[in-house]
């Protein structure tokens, strides 16, 4: 009887190591996500905040004042808007002949680029010495 009470004692005690090292390995396990989870936030975080500065670097390129100044470096001249004036087009030749008028749809557009010449007076384009334009 002495015999079966050790062997009784020795397969607990190797049942509990086993239980002891599964749940051993299952907090070294849960350790290691929660690391991993932290420094996949950290890099998360790091790359909101790259595209922050790169939003606002995109913002930057895309003013106003630096389009402006920019076509006024490569020789393009702004308009004033009393400058600006609409111009009728004929439309009647674009439009297809077809019996059911009812779906036609005309689309045109017009764009008209103009680069001044060295000789142009500034002055006239931009509309006085005052600064406006």
């Amino acid at each position: 009887m002495h015999h079966r009470s050790v062997q009784t004692v020795s397969l607990f005690l190797f049942l509990g190591f086993g239980l002891f090292v599964l749940y051993l390995w299952g907090k070294v396990q849960i350790d290691f996500a929660v690391r991993k989870n932290a420094k996949l936030k950290q890099g998360c975080m790091a790359l909101q905040h790259e595209i922050d500065d790169l939003q606002i670097d995109l913002n930057n390129l895309k003013s106003y004042q630096r389009i402006t100044k920019l076509a006024q470096e490569q020789g393009l001249v702004f308009l004033p808007p009393d400058r600006i004036e609409d111009l009728p087009v004929d439309l009647s030749g674009l439009k297809p002949e077809r019996s059911d008028e009812s779906n036609d749809v005309v689309l045109a557009g017009i764009s008209v680029f103009n680069i001044p010449s060295k000789k142009a007076n500034p002055s006239r384009i931009f509309g006085g010495n005052d600064g406006t334009r």
